[in-house]
């Protein structure tokens, strides 16, 4: 697609274009980057029908960006085909015909392709900027460390219900209900990254929207039916984009919703304003991904490697220890009593089919542990993924089970006699073994 986009105006001409199907030339002519003259596309179409008497012409006509096009074009070409009759070409040229698309195309060269490949393109040496969102300076500013819940984020309300309770200092202006950033131009992209304000348990659910003028948006990533936290690493098909939306639409506090008396309720989780925080945000054209790009599977990315690292945004949001068990440290772990459990969440739900984990740690290798892992998308609905309840087992553990979608693990050591201890944990199973599993003798 890449070659035919730049050579748009050659493939109208060339005798390939008349033989194509209807199918493969409809997804060809909706590319935004397809350029052509409108009025060209128009007389390809129309040549194409002649040599195509069986197919629907109406589906190709479909694709021609009709508001584009000038008077004289209507004129002097479109009117003398007799491809529409009088009643078409009325509702055409008042602009009621309903087309899906009115935005005009974009043209490119191979050099576009080519160059800021690999690099953040969202920053202000490239000419992007923040054009929606409260404290807009922090987004594109490359600070990802410095930051907490009052400061070092840019926001909108969510709540639409009483976002006018939250005005500037003038009194004048409503807070925003989206964050826009403007690229600067036109670009052509694959990957956005954005972190997430993640400074406690807070997830979130959101939306977002692309568009070449800042008026047309189409929808990118729908994420409102589940939860998502910390960094957000997003692939898609390249695609070129100048503006993108980021939408917010739910704001909770995980260990809050479970049970709000156990714990300290911070004032923004009481009030019905609950801001949308994002850190920072990257935009690129990647043209390399360790292992191929990645998998998914009903719209949930399934990782190749390990997941369960808190550099991924992956967290212990319950457990003595917390994000031991994540990082592989023989002398440190994470535990529970029993009676109790370990709770993990993701940044994001991941398709996810094996576990790696080991038992015990230095000072307790001898202990036997019987235990039981069950995963869920919403953290109320549970799924059993391996039942160890039964066995009594030490060291080393490697689990393969029914591939699902999961954003939260819950291990639950059964045994009444020893805490449930657990140094490392690795989701999915890495196909080549973690180089803690070198570092101390198997069991």
């Amino acid at each position: 697609m890449t070659f035919m986009d730049c050579h748009s105006i050659e493939l109208l001409d060339h005798d390939t274009f008349k033989t194509s199907s209807l199918t493969s030339l409809c997804a060809l002519l909706k590319r935004d980057t397809f350029y052509a003259p409108e009025i060209d596309i128009f007389k390809a179409i129309w040549n194409w029908s002649t040599n195509n008497p069986d197919d629907d012409i109406k589906e190709a006509l479909s694709t021609v960006r009709w508001s584009t096009l000038d008077m004289i074009d209507y004129v002097n070409v479109v009117e003398p085909s007799k491809i529409l009759n009088p009643a078409q070409l009325a509702l055409i040229m008042s602009g009621s015909c309903g087309s899906s698309n009115t935005t005009g195309r974009i043209k490119c060269s191979p050099q576009d392709f080519k160059k800021e490949v690999e690099e953040n393109i969202a920053t202000t040496e490239y000419g992007a900027k923040t054009v929606a969102g409260e404290n807009p300076a922090s987004l594109l500013s490359g600070n990802f460390t410095d930051y907490d819940v009052n400061k070092g984020c840019t926001y909108h309300a969510i709540d639409e219900n009483n976002w006018k309770l939250y005005q500037d200092e003038n009194m004048s202006k409503p807070i925003s209900k989206s964050i826009i950033v403007d690229l600067g131009k036109v670009s052509f992209i694959d990957t956005i990254i954005f972190l997430l304000m993640d400074k406690d348990s807070r997830s979130y659910s959101y939306y977002i929207d692309v568009s070449l003028d800042g008026e047309d948006y189409k929808r990118l990533f729908d994420h409102t039916n589940n939860y998502y936290r910390s960094w957000q690493h997003l692939y898609f098909q390249t695609r070129p984009v100048r503006f993108i939306k980021l939408v917010g639409t739910r704001a909770i506090n995980i260990l809050q919703e479970e049970n709000a008396f156990r714990y300290f309720v911070r004032e923004w989780e009481m009030a019905s304003y609950k801001p949308f925080c994002v850190v920072g945000f990257q935009a690129m054209h990647k043209t390399t991904f360790p292992g191929g790009f990645p998998e998914f599977i009903d719209g949930f990315m399934k990782p190749r490697n390990n997941f369960a690292k808190t550099e991924f945004g992956t967290t212990i949001l319950q457990g003595v220890g917390a994000n031991n068990m994540l990082n592989a440290n023989p002398d440190e772990f994470t535990c529970h009593e029993i009676g109790s459990y370990i709770l993990l969440q993701f940044n994001q739900p991941l398709y996810i089919d094996s576990f790696r984990m080991l038992l015990g740690n230095n000072m307790n290798r001898l202990n036997k542990y019987s235990f039981y892992i069950e995963t869920s998308l919403d953290k109320k609905n549970w799924k059993m993924a391996v039942d160890k309840r039964n066995e009594s087992l030490s060291g080393w553990q490697e689990f393969d089970f029914e591939s699902r979608p999961a954003n939260f693990i819950k291990i639950t050591g059964t045994q009444n006699d020893v805490n449930f201890i657990c140094t490392y944990f690795e989701c999915p199973s890495n196909p080549e073994k973690p180089k803690l599993i070198s570092s101390l003798k198997r069991e």
